[in-house]
């Protein structure tokens, strides 16, 4: 039976003032641009000057530190060898196929 994890005051708020400003410039972008390449680029550029990628990815390893320090060795295997349904990038397609697969 899996534990609960449980992280100390210091990384709950920097998960969550990380997951709140994220989710905010993301909320500001996608309701204060009308056109698909418009918000596109924006929430591109929202990630850049963010780092984003980086703040997620910090994220990740405050979480994967506290797994590893709290869950047994089965626990955490169990967690991490679940299978994960991940969106594949349509790298072959055009600008237009793009456009269009934002449309649907």
């Amino acid at each position: 039976m899996m534990s609960n994890l449980v992280l100390n005051q210091q990384e709950y708020k920097e998960i969550l003032s990380t997951l709140n400003i994220t989710i905010g410039y993301i909320d500001k972008i996608a309701s204060g641009f009308y056109g698909i390449e418009e918000t596109a680029l924006a929430l591109l550029l929202g990630f850049r000057e963010n780092k984003t990628l980086n703040q997620l990815a910090h994220i990740r390893y405050i979480l994967q530190i506290a797994m590893e320090k709290q869950f047994s060795n089965e626990e955490y295997d169990e967690i991490m060898e679940q299978e994960v349904k991940t969106w594949r990038p349509p790298y072959n397609s055009s600008k237009e196929e793009l456009l269009l697969m934002l449309e649907k």
